[in-house]
Formats: structure tokens, sequence, C-alpha cells
């Protein structure tokens, strides 16, 4: 079961003569839902809150008009969305939607509230990154959910904590996600993430990205710079996105998806191997 919690009437009670009030948005976190606050505190406690979260919040001050588009972009999304769950994944996660004023925790974040899954979609980063419009919005949900989905469909398999494992796990669930989001969107080939060109970047530099995760992997170095908006390789962020929908996507081709959503790491790392070796450079297949 679905139950949609939308905070947009109160987020800019947390502003005061045009600043952001942290106690005000304590107060704001603490209506809104239990454990928002608490959830939201711990995962930016380490950031720097005048550098890397201030700024964003006055920046979503000063694009009301942007921040109510990203709302409208909201309801159209969460829209009928039980019967679109039902009818392209087959079964009906339980979860909570939230469309909340955040810390930068992230545009989305599939997590769990009080013992319950959630999908978390933050105003803030929503209005930073401009995906306030409807099709970028839609992606963002249909994402987190595919996350959740993922999960519950895989009944909670532990990975190990060995770094190989992890990383393998990154790209996998990730790829899933990616791929659900592409079904609930009806379109094979669509990332919320194309914009100036990336998508063609990177379908032309697909082997050479699928070797270089590869290479990080089995040495045991760092994969961030293919995940999140605030790092990069080669100039250009969340790559590692694109890698996971294609991985899955081609073993989508003997796999159903409740199987895809079980597969063993050694699979996944299998097809990883075969990407990197023989990707096809002709690119994006139509």
């Amino acid at each position: 079961m679905l139950e949609i919690l939308d905070t947009w009437d109160t987020v800019f009670t947390c502003f005061q003569d045009g600043r952001f009030s942290l106690k005000r948005w304590e107060g704001y976190a603490d209506a809104a839902m239990p454990g928002l606050k608490e959830k939201v505190l711990e995962d930016t406690a380490d950031y720097d809150f005048r550098r890397d979260i201030l700024p964003v919040l006055q920046n979503l001050n000063g694009n009301r008009e942007r921040a109510s588009e990203a709302h409208e972009s909201f309801l159209e999304a969460v829209g009928g969305l039980n019967e679109k769950l039902e009818q392209k994944l087959g079964i009906l996660p339980d979860m909570k939607i939230v469309f909340y004023l955040g810390l930068c925790s992230g545009a989305g974040w599939a997590t769990e509230l009080e013992g319950c899954p959630a999908v978390l979609l933050g105003l803030e980063k929503i209005v930073e990154l401009s995906w306030s419009g409807r099709m970028s919005m839609k992606a963002l949900l249909y994402h987190e959910i595919g996350h959740i989905w993922h999960f519950q469909v895989r009944g909670g398999r532990n990975v190990s904590e060995a770094a190989v494992d992890k990383g393998l796990w990154q790209l996998y669930s990730e790829g899933m996600a990616m791929y659900i989001e592409q079904l609930l969107c009806g379109e094979k080939h669509f990332y919320h993430q194309d914009k100036n060109g990336w998508l063609e970047w990177c379908a032309d530099h697909r082997e050479e990205l699928y070797r270089e995760y590869l290479t990080r992997l089995e040495r045991g170095e760092s994969l961030q710079p293919f995940f999140g908006d605030w790092s990069s390789l080669h100039g250009k962020s969340d790559t590692g996105y694109y890698l996971g929908g294609e991985l899955i996507r081609s073993l989508a081709e003997k796999y159903s998806l409740r199987e895809l959503a079980a597969l063993e790491l050694s699979e996944v790392e299998k097809a990883l191997k075969a990407a990197a070796f023989s990707a096809d450079k002709r690119g994006r297949q139509v």
C-alpha cells in the first residue's frame, strides 16, 4: 500500500525574513512525520552546514516558482501511481512517499522511516538540479520506487562487506532501479541524467567506462566518481547509472523481471566482465 505525504504547504515556514532557520525546520520535520528529523540530521551530520547545505536552501527560497513547478510535477507523478505499479511491476510495494524540504540528503532517497520503506523527495535538491519538470520528477520517483521494489522482491538478502561485492552491488542495484525507471517511463533508453549530450557521450565511451569500473573494482579503488551529482569521471557525473542500466537491460534478454531482482553477484560480475571487453561500440541502440 502506498501512503503519500505532501508537506508543500509548510515548506516555506522554515524561512524567517528570507533566511533558512534550522530551528524552524526541526519543528516542521517533527510535525511532518515521526523520525524524519532524526533521520535527516543523522545523514547530514558530517556535512559543513554553512558551506554545503545552507546555500542550497537559500537557492530554493529564491526560486519559489521552480519549487512550485516541482510540487505540481509531484502531484502529477503520484496520480494513478498504484495502478501503474501493479500493471508494470505485478506487485504494489509497501512504502511511504514523502515530498519534503530536506537538508541535502538527496533529490531522491530510498530508505526507511519508523520501520517502513520510504521514498524521500528533497525539494531543495530537486530545484538545485533543475529536476522540477514533469518527466524529471516522474523519473526520480520511479527510480527510488525501483530500489524499494527490488529490495522487497529480493527479500533482504545481504551483501558482504567485501569491497568487490559492495562495488558490484552498487552497480547492480542502481542498474535495477534505472531499468525499472525506464519500464515505468515507457522508454527503453530513458535517462533523466541526459542533458548536454550526456547519453551520447556515455554511449560513445561505453566500453572504456565499463573497463574503468572493472579495473577500479578489482584494485579496490573508489567508485564514487561514477555515482552522484557531486562527483564526476572525465567531466561527466552519474556514469555508473548508465553502466548499470545498460548491464541490466542486457541481462533482461534472458531473465524475467523477478529473476533479475534475485541475481547472484557472481552473475553480475560475469556480465560486467563481458561488457568491459565486448561492449557495443556503436553505442545507443534503437
